[in-house]
């Protein structure tokens, strides 16, 4: 019986919470996302600039990474503008 009603109360309170806190976590989700593609994309430009005065041809897929990275970030951040009411 006990573990009944605490299960019930713990379900309600999390219920509770998830309602009151899910924006700020969809929020700061959205936060990281769009921090990781733009470090993601300055890290592979700034490899490429590294391997650049290495004269290593390893820089070419940083490069690549850097560019793609830095357009998902920018389209990302598009349609998070968009989708804002």
């Amino acid at each position: 019986m006990f573990s009944m009603v605490t299960s019930l109360v713990l379900s309600v309170l999390y219920i509770y919470l998830m309602s009151y806190f899910a924006e700020y976590l969809a929020w700061g989700l959205i936060f990281l996302v769009q921090v990781g593609l733009f470090v993601i994309a300055a890290a592979g430009f700034i490899y490429y600039t590294q391997a650049g005065e290495k004269k290593e041809n390893k820089g070419t897929a940083a490069l690549i990474t850097g560019i793609l990275f830095l357009l998902l970030a920018i389209i990302f951040a598009i349609a998070v503008y968009c989708g804002w009411k």
